[in-house]
């Protein structure tokens, strides 16, 4: 409509700012593997003293500026002995003891209210983060990762995380919306590995909630990438046809909706991390590709 001018919001696909994320459940986030607790934990506020079978789980000195501590999932386990989300709590993890197998968390975080776990089914796990990329200054939070798979645990509407990402930008892009005048999205870093942003180290992500790593790949498949396309497509027929979805594509795990969004951003060239253009003709194909199979009209471009 205006060749001349584009406006995109520029949104982070991966992970979230927790202080913003009241209407997402429990078990829309993705944790690492986790383990139970061996002694009660009470219904208190302030700092408690919790028992674990395995305190390495859990870090100190993370993050960006490798200031800040992790956040943790409390919940109890269900019949089927797996991680129940509808009765959980966030904390704030202090310190760990890892010789007494002990950590410290700050209880009630985020919104949620302190509650009473039994020993030996109680379930704790740190949460997968990224950032946090606001300056140390404010003091910004980790970023949760949302859980994209399609076998992410459902609240109690029976809605998953896509659900609710899907009806919020649906509201915000919609007709009488905040960014009813902008022209699409852009969503940094939704890609369609788990691992393929940052390396999750010694620890995996736990994405279908049994308490068991999986990175994403339950019985062989990548349950992760297809969220990620399911995703795509559900907001693709939500937002007004003439809106752009857009997000990264310039490596190994980045964005593979073909023909469902509208184009990449290329971040750096060919790729970020190629100062010496060593891969030009992988940027070049990699922009051939996504112009002859996006959906129309499309809008691909290079952040450089």
């Amino acid at each position: 409509q205006y060749p001349g001018q584009i406006v995109l919001l520029h949104y982070n696909g991966n992970a979230r700012d927790p202080v913003t994320a009241s209407q997402f459940f429990a078990g829309h986030w993705i944790y690492y593997e986790g383990c139970k607790a061996t002694q009660h934990i009470p219904a208190v506020t302030g700092a408690t003293r919790i028992v674990v079978e395995n305190a390495k789980l859990f870090k100190k000195n993370i993050g960006r500026y490798g200031n800040l501590n992790e956040d943790i999932g409390i919940c109890a386990l269900g019949n089927d002995g797996k991680p129940d989300w509808h009765y959980s709590e966030q904390v704030k993890l202090l310190d760990v003891d890892p010789d007494q197998n002990v950590i410290t968390v700050q209880r009630a975080c985020y919104n949620t209210r302190p509650k009473a776990f039994k020993a030996g089914n109680t379930w704790l796990a740190a949460h997968v983060s990224e950032g946090p990329w606001g300056p140390v200054s404010k003091k910004p939070n980790l970023l949760w990762y949302y859980n994209h798979s399609l076998l992410c645990p459902k609240d109690k509407n029976g809605k998953t995380c896509n659900d609710i990402l899907v009806k919020e930008m649906g509201s915000l892009f919609g007709s009488g919306g905040a960014l009813e005048n902008f022209d699409g999205i852009e969503f940094d870093v939704l890609l369609s590995e788990v691992t393929a942003a940052y390396p999750l180290g010694e620890r995996q992500a736990d994405t279908d909630a049994d308490g068991k790593p999986d990175n994403g790949i339950v019985n062989g498949i990548n349950e992760y990438s297809a969220g990620i396309i399911s995703f795509c497509r559900a907001l693709r027929k939500t937002l007004p046809k003439q809106k752009l979805i857009l997000a990264d594509s310039f490596k190994k795990g980045h964005q593979r909706a073909f023909n469902i969004i509208n184009g990449i951003e290329s971040e750096g060239w060919p790729s970020l991390g190629d100062p010496r253009f060593r891969q030009w003709s992988s940027g070049v194909n990699r922009m051939l590709f996504w112009s002859a199979n996006c959906n129309r009209p499309s809008f691909n471009f290079i952040n450089h």
